[in-house]
This record gives structure tokens, C-alpha cells and sequence, in this order.
């Protein structure tokens, strides 16, 4: 179908239990054999850091070929009460190892667009709200914040 209408489609990676490219390999099983031209992965490092822990150079690396977008986001682990739970966060602030990840990217050739999420409280921003608890300027202020810390990054590459 993205062949005959002329669209190359990205599979995102979502981490949890019952997502389908959670873990990765199964994500490259179900690429392996598709047409890279039309359909890929878009890597999101967030969700595979949570998933992989320090493993997930290995899922990027067995992905690499497919990769046509990647995402920028971070998050935390938190202790609540007496459980652990995500916390999404901005950029260089959380656990995701940017200088690796952009390292592996490298040394893997992988040449993609970048997708920045911004998925930390916003004030329903990051759920899409169209009427926010917080003002705009805190909203615009958190993206320009993460797209610069995103483009310093980017030009620090060997790529």
C-alpha cells in the first residue's frame, strides 16, 4: 500500500508489556523482509533505553538498516511511594545515554530525521490539548530548550 500511494511508513517503538516492537528483535522480524523504501522504524531511544536498559546499542545496531526517522525524548525513573514509574523529562536531563546513542548512530551510518517529542508536563501540551493549564510562553520556552539542546547535539556528530 505505501508503494502504491508513494509513502515510506515508520514503525515507532513503544516500550510495555503487549507492544508489538517493545523488545526490538520482534520489531526486526517483522521488517526483515520488507521493502526498506516503504517501510522502517522510526528508533525511539526513550522507549528502548526503558525496554533494553544498556543493551539497546544491540537492537539499534540490528535495526540500523531499517531506520528511516528517529526520536529525541528522555525520561527518569522515579520512586513513588513504593513503585518505580516513568518520568518523561526534557532533553539531557533524564537517563537516555545521548553521546552513546549518537555514537552507535555513527558508527552505524544511520542518516535519519529526527522527531522531538516533548512528552513531559506541559500543561497538556504533550497530550495535545488545545487549552493548556500553563501559559504558552512556558510551552514554546520548553521547546526551544529541547531543540537547541537537539541541534548542539547534531552538530557535535562525525556524520
Amino acid at each position: 500500500m505505501n508503494e502504491h500511494y508513494g509513502v515510506s511508513g515508520s514503525y515507532q517503538n513503544h516500550a510495555g508489556n503487549g507492544y508489538v516492537g517493545a523488545p526490538l528483535w520482534d520489531l526486526y522480524q517483522l521488517l526483515k523482509d520488507c521493502d526498506r523504501r516503504w517501510i522502517g522504524s522510526q528508533y525511539d531511544i526513550r522507549h528502548a533505553t526503558v525496554e533494553g536498559g544498556t543493551a539497546w546499542p544491540t537492537t539499534l545496531r540490528l535495526l540500523a538498516p531499517y531506520i528511516n526517522t528517529l526520536v529525541a525524548k528522555d525520561f527518569l525513573w522515579t520512586r513513588r511511594q513504593d513503585q518505580w514509574k516513568l518520568t518523561n523529562c526534557p532533553l539531557g536531563e533524564g537517563m537516555v545515554d545521548f553521546s552513546k546513542y549518537f555514537s552507535v548512530l555513527d558508527r552505524q551510518k544511520v542518516t535519519a530525521p529526527f522527531s522531538l517529542h516533548l512528552e513531559y508536563p506541559l500543561g497538556g501540551a504533550e497530550h495535545g490539548k488545545r487549552k493548556l493549564t500553563t501559559g504558552r510562553a512556558r510551552v514554546t520556552d520548553a521547546m526551544r530548550k529541547d531543540l537547541s539542546t537537539l541541534r548542539t547535539w547534531l552538530k557535535q556528530r562525525s556524520i
